[in-house]
Formats: structure tokens, sequence, C-alpha cells
């Protein structure tokens, strides 16, 4: 999924709650009685720091099958998600690995086979059967 960058504070349209009572668009903003909803999201963000991002998504989805409002979910995480700060743990630095395995396809021409991506990516960037997808 490609991200835009947007304002502090302003969500993607898919993520506006809106009413159309009484003709055009209304938008429905969050209130005091969110405010517990919003510590839970929250909550869930600081029990993942230090984890897999994978674990934090699916805490996420949990709480969405659990709320009233998966809308209101999502709106509060993709705040919290752009104040966030992920980064990658690897055994490998993935800029060194992506630069090898490209200029080693580079070199080995168009590879449009896993046989071939055996043979145009480096030893020790690919075991049989597995080779690292960047």
């Amino acid at each position: 999924m490609s991200r835009r960058l947007e304002p502090l504070g302003v969500l993607r349209k898919d993520l506006l709650r809106v009413s159309r009572a009484g003709g055009g668009y209304h938008p429905q903003f969050a209130g005091r009685g969110d405010r517990p909803l919003a510590a839970r999201v929250i909550g869930v963000f600081q029990g993942h720091v230090g984890e897999p991002r994978h674990r934090l998504d699916d805490a996420l989805d949990e709480l969405e099958a659990d709320a009233d409002d998966f809308k209101l979910v999502r709106g509060f995480a993709a705040l919290l998600e752009r104040e966030a700060a992920f980064e990658t743990r690897a055994p490998l630095p993935p800029e060194r690995v992506r630069r090898v395995v490209f200029e080693a396809a580079e070199g080995a021409g168009a590879v449009v086979s896993d046989d071939g991506r055996r043979t145009a990516v480096p030893v020790p960037f690919c075991r049989p059967r597995a080779c690292v997808r960047v």
C-alpha cells in the first residue's frame, strides 16, 4: 500500500466518518466518549515497543474486531503510526543487501525464474529454495 504524507491530524478519505443526514456530508468527530478507545489504541502501540511490526498489526486487528467502530480504531492507529518510529532489525543491513542483489541481477541480465535467481544472487544471500526477496 502506498502512503502519502499528510498533515498531522488529517485522515485519509477512507478513514473519515461522515453523516449524510439532512443532505451533504457532515464529519463525525471523535468526542470525549471515544477517549477509552483512544487509550486502548495507544496502549497497544506502547505494549508493542520493540516487538516485530506484524505483532502490532495483529493486536490492532484484534482491537478492531472487538470495537464497536472499526474505522475509529483505524483512524487512531493511523495518527499514532505517523508519529511512531519503526526500525528494521536484520542480520545484514537491508540497504547493503539490496545494493548487492541489484548489482548481481544487473550483471546477470533479466531473471525470470527461481533457477535464474539462484544463479544471479550471490551465495551469501541465497540458500537452496529460499532466496532473499527484496
